[in-house]
Parts: C-alpha cells; structure tokens; sequence
C-alpha cells in the first residue's frame, strides 16, 4: 500500500525532524571547532609563556638593581666616614689616608673611622679600606689595625658587586678641578678631597655615575679624632652592611 503526500507528511512531521537533524554536531562542525579549540589554545599559551619570561626578566632587574644600591650605600658609608689619617704598610713607609687612580686593579684604598667593635676589644677605632676589581668582580676588603699591614691581604674581603666590566675615580680638589689620581703630587698625605666622583660600566646595565661629597664628613671626623685624642668617643662605631655571607680572600 503505497501512502501519499498526505500520508507521509503526517508520518514524518516537520518538527520531528527538525528535533533529529538539531540532536547533533556533523563533522565539519566538529573540525571547526577543535580548530577554533586548539587555535585559542596556542594564543593564550604564547601569551601565559611571555608573561613568565617577563616576569623572570622583572625579578632578575629587581635583584641586580638591589646589588647596586646595596653596593653604593657601602661606598657611600664609608667615604662619609673617611679619616684624614695614613697609615703605615708592611715595610714601614707611609701611605696617604685616600689613595686612588694609581692602579687598575687597586683603584681605591682609604682609611675609615668607625671600625666595628661590638665586644669592645682594645684595638684602634680606625679600619683601613681597599677596593679591588679582581676580573668583574668587585671586592672590598678591610683590616684592624690599619698599621703595617699588606695591602693585599686585608683581615676580610667581601664580593660587593659582581659584572664590573669598569671602574673608573675622579677626585674633586680644592680648586675644584676633577683629577684622576689621588693625593697630588704636591698635597699632604692626610688630605682628602672635597668628592670622589665613581663610574662604573656594567655588565647588563651600562654606565653609572655617583658623586660622594666628602666636605661634612670630614670635617666631623677630625673633630671626632680630637675628641678621641683627649679620650672621648664622639661617633658611634658604623657598621658596614654585609654583602655576602661568604667571605673571601684576595689573591697576593
């Protein structure tokens, strides 16, 4: 028995398939959208590793940004404390109380007040102070007491700062003119100058420059070192921060 038009619209109504042909997804339609999955997918991992490597590279510039402050608030400490004092080396010849330019790998070297002393030992209340490049490395290095000692090997050294590529000192004298060797060849050897002007090249970072006033401090020292003349501890002994935990020796 054959049905008609009528007969078989009303076997297979139009809403029926409707319902069947919307009960799934054919093929095509499911390549596209893994496509679309998979596309989304590489973007917001290129974008997630991008923010990692940035954020990798925000925390090592933090870090080596803080090396260098660090490092600074050191010098910067101890040309505050300068003593017009010099020193005597090994062999008994005098040393002026600031010394620099003279030595690539020697470039400063300096007599301090306020050595550390917290158990109150009898020893002198100065420290004799020496900064050295060894390769990229920058070390400071220090001993007390400050009298008929190697310059190159110092009580402590510790890495300050490291990828030094270099380091360069200018000196502001009494006429205001910027040399590159202290003290002059006609000054005192206890006279220091008025600022100590420091350049530095750096691995990474390029080229910093920090002047270092020395006028104040100076004049507070000598005043301390009269004081201490007559027996009087005018300046509390300063500290220096410590930089590194490991502590280290120059090689002679």
């Amino acid at each position: 028995m054959r049905l008609g038009l009528k007969g078989f619209l009303m076997t297979c109504p139009t809403d029926s398939l409707r319902a069947s042909r919307a009960s799934g997804f054919t093929l095509l339609e499911l390549m596209v959208a893994i496509a679309i999955f998979a596309f989304v997918g590489v973007m917001a991992y290129g974008g997630l590793n991008a923010l990692l490597r940035q954020s990798d590279g925000l925390e090592a510039s933090s870090r080596r940004l803080g090396e260098i402050q660090v490092a600074l608030r050191v010098l910067g400490d101890d040309m505050f404390m300068l003593a017009p004092r010099p020193v005597r080396d090994a062999l008994g010849g005098e040393l002026p109380a600031l010394s620099g330019g003279l030595d690539r790998d020697l470039p400063l070297a300096y007599t301090r007040f306020g050595s550390p002393n917290p158990l109150e030992q009898p020893r002198s209340g100065f420290e004799r102070v020496v900064w050295r490049l060894d390769g990229e490395r920058l070390l400071r290095g220090a001993w007390n007491p400050p009298d008929g000692r190697d310059p190159l090997q110092p009580d402590t050294a510790r890495r300050v700062l490291d990828g030094v590529q270099a380091l360069e000192l200018r000196f502001i004298g009494e006429d205001d003119e910027p040399v590159a060797v202290w003290p002059p060849a006609d000054g005192r050897p206890e006279a220091l100058p008025k600022a100590v002007e420091l350049r530095l090249l750096l691995r990474g970072v390029g080229e910093i420059q920090r002047l270092f006033p020395l006028v104040e401090g100076a004049a507070a020292l000598s005043s301390a070192e009269q004081q201490n003349a007559q027996g009087t501890q005018a300046i509390t002994p300063n500290p220096v921060l410590p930089i590194d935990p490991n502590v280290e020796t120059f090689d002679p």
